[in-house]
């Protein structure tokens, strides 16, 4: 056999090796790409705290459905704290990713301020989290129908039509809170009497989080982690996609003139989500007003409150006596302070004006 036939029959084993690896690598990458998502889908459930001193609560459940095409019915789970007197309005709280209904210091210690000034709170997990039923999150997909599902008892079952409503989320909840205010005042209209939006820590978008941010967590995390997660990242959105895992916008639900009041809360030293994301928020929002936008110094993500209670107390209950009252930003006096110097203990209007903290 000659040399001349020699050469073919090498490139054709060539490219079999080729094909062969690049089917693997393909193959492989999907893989990966798809237990990251199932992962994500499926965190580990925290229990809840029990050794803690709440006010009385009732123990309440919510039925919703899962929202994909077989609409199977499933239970949330949560808590009714009632205040001992006439109750002044709902606050309806939204947990983060993985979280449940009372896992974070801040809304425990939220809670408790709420119940002593005369406000109901409603506490629930929401699907997968918690006590709550549910096979797996959905990355904000179906969050906003659990929040809307959890609202309809409220309105009808639990007395709150036409009462002042105070949602407050943290994190992945700030984001549910955002989506599903709009969502809520479409649905119920007058019913659901929505007097604001208090969101600590959240994204603007779920998609351009992912994509500008993941790689910087994952470089953290392991070493070339930016690289991997860089060249995973498209395959990733793209199975995502597929799946349907599209989360409605925060940034797009800001930019209604319908959306209600709202007060951004975010770290300038947060390192899972950055503030300024929350800072896209109070930029593009077009609603009724005010918006206000509060940074802090707190180290850490969702950490404002544990820095300073009593500031982040008093700031909240400023933000909700303006909600109840439906004042506009432009009623207070202009300062010289501008976007560019946020500052911790100063609350940032939209208008650019500022208001020193009492």
């Amino acid at each position: 056999m000659d040399a001349g036939k020699l050469v073919p029959k090498f490139n054709i084993h060539l490219m079999k090796r080729i094909t062969s690896t690049a089917l693997v690598s393909i193959a492989g990458t999907i893989a990966i790409s798809e237990c990251i998502i199932w992962k994500a889908l499926t965190p580990k459930r925290k229990p809840l705290i029990k050794d803690i001193d709440l006010p009385f609560y009732e123990n309440i459940t919510i039925e919703n459905t899962d929202g994909d095409r077989r609409n199977q019915k499933f239970k949330l789970q949560g808590w009714l704290v009632r205040p001992q007197k006439e109750s002044k309005g709902l606050v309806i709280f939204t947990h983060g990713y993985s979280g449940n209904r009372i896992s974070n210091p801040t809304v425990r210690g939220l809670l408790k301020e709420f119940h002593l000034r005369g406000y109901t709170c409603l506490l629930y997990d929401s699907r997968r989290c918690g006590e709550s039923e549910g096979k797996k999150i959905t990355g904000g997909v179906f969050e906003p129908n659990d929040l809307l599902a959890v609202t309809r008892d409220a309105l009808y079952k639990y007395g709150f039509k036409g009462h002042p409503i105070f949602y407050y989320g943290y994190s992945f909840g700030g984001a549910t809170s955002i989506v599903t205010a709009l969502k809520a005042k479409q649905e119920f209209g007058q019913d659901f009497q929505i007097c604001g939006v208090i969101a600590d820590s959240s994204f603007s978008d779920m998609k351009t989080y992912i994509q500008d941010y993941v790689p910087h967590l994952a470089a953290q995390k392991i070493s070339g982690g930016h690289f991997i997660a860089k060249g995973l990242l498209p395959v990733i959105m793209g199975m995502a996609k597929l799946k349907k895992i599209d989360p409605e916008s925060p940034l797009k639900a800001v930019q209604s003139l319908d959306f209600p009041p709202l007060f951004l809360v975010h770290s300038k030293h947060d390192y899972a989500i950055p503030a300024s994301e929350s800072v896209k928020l109070w930029q593009n929002y077009h609603g009724k007003g005010p918006v206000m936008l509060w940074l802090t110094d707190a180290q850490g993500h969702v950490k404002s409150y544990l820095q300073s209670p009593e500031v982040y107390i008093s700031n909240v209950f400023h933000f909700t006596n303006i909600g109840s009252k439906r004042l506009r930003s432009s009623l207070f006096q202009a300062s010289s302070k501008g976007k560019e110097e946020l500052i911790f203990e100063k609350i940032i209007y939209k208008d650019n004006q500022s208001r020193e903290i009492e």
